[in-house]
């Protein structure tokens, strides 16, 4: 269970489907699950608008960043991916079917609420990757891969690649599902021992289709993160946010060529921007050999007390207003409309 802090807890939305009579069943770092009354296999998965960075919930919220979640999430489903299995069944004025009479007619519930088909979800965490970046760049200067090339997380990767390098290939870089702690990386032929091709097939198949879309519109799809299950047959189907900024890295396409040949990385459409305040957070913690720790990233999610003083965190107005206007741009730059008011 993901730690959460008090300051984001409990949003009106919540209060407002209790009130109606709607069971909550999940708090996450971002979503909420509600029951649908008299339809089981059926819930309510509605998007706060918390931010969590390096697997923390930071103590602050992100205008409209809920309801640009759900707003993108539709679009890839319902206009880009489409002819797939996935656990979408309404969404806007279409949820008011399945709500209880005190929760109807809701414009901040209409903005941020699916209506999802219940999933026996994999524990697994399938990311498409075109571009080395993040944690797998870091991994990848650490070996010294960089000077000699080598097999990291089951993929052979050239020499002199840089932070942002587009890859020879797309590849398949799944990852544990951890409740507590970070996520750590698979090597895909495990995945595919357990799990079979599926997985694989799939994320890489959306991916590039994802990829091809975004790159149209200006954007470069550096790496997504997919996630799926199972609902009483053996197709997969899939689940959670799709192609979000949350789950996704989006660059400017037209300075990329720029920004890798100064060795910078590309100027980033999603919560890069927060992760990259995150970094210069100074904390009351040390390493083991007494070093002050800097930067949220170097802590531990699955220490308590760390997780209290990145959730006692509040952004300053101007890193919180400038995330949401970075959220809102590249909504609309993908979907080709701005957020519906559902008034």
């Amino acid at each position: 269970m993901s730690y959460i802090p008090e300051a984001v807890r409990e949003f009106n939305f919540d209060r407002k489907l209790s009130a109606a009579g709607h069971k909550l069943l999940n708090q996450g770092k971002v979503r909420h699950t509600y029951s649908v009354p008299d339809l089981p296999y059926l819930m309510l998965s509605v998007a706060t608008d918390r931010i969590s960075i390096n697997d923390f919930v930071l103590g602050s919220t992100i205008e409209k960043k809920g309801a640009v979640l759900t707003s993108t999430t539709v679009h890839w489903l319902i206009s880009e991916l489409t002819g797939i299995s996935h656990h979408l069944v309404a969404y806007g004025t279409a949820i008011d079917k399945f709500l209880l009479p005190g929760a109807k007619k809701d414009p901040d519930l209409r903005s941020r609420t699916l209506v999802v088909r219940k999933l026996d979800m994999f524990d697994l965490e399938c990311v498409g990757r075109g571009y080395i970046t993040g944690s797998m760049y870091k991994e990848y200067r650490r070996i010294g891969f960089d000077q000699t090339g080598g097999m990291l997380w089951g993929h052979l990767l050239p020499p002199g690649l840089k932070d942002g390098s587009e890859l020879p290939e797309a590849i398949f870089t799944p990852t544990t599902k951890a409740q507590t702690g970070h996520d750590e990386p698979l090597d895909w032929r495990e995945v595919r021992k357990k799990y079979g091709l599926d997985p694989e097939m799939l994320t890489l198949h959306y991916y590039t289709i994802a990829s091809r879309y975004a790159r149209a519109r200006g954007i470069i799809l550096a790496d997504t993160k997919f996630e799926f299950g199972t609902h009483g047959e053996r197709a997969l189907v899939l689940g959670d946010e799709v192609l979000t900024p949350d789950s996704s890295r989006f660059w400017d396409a037209g300075s990329y060529s720029e920004s890798i040949e100064k060795g910078k990385t590309p100027t980033s459409h999603d919560k890069q921007y927060v992760r990259d305040y995150g970094k210069g957070i100074k904390t009351p913690f040390s390493d083991g050999k007494g070093a002050a720790i800097v930067g949220i990233g170097n802590l531990d999610p699955a220490n308590p007390e760390h997780q209290q003083f990145v959730g006692s965190l509040t952004l300053p107005p101007e890193v919180s207003e400038r995330t949401t206007g970075i959220y809102l741009g590249i909504h609309d730059k993908l979907t080709g409309r701005h957020l519906p008011a559902f008034a």
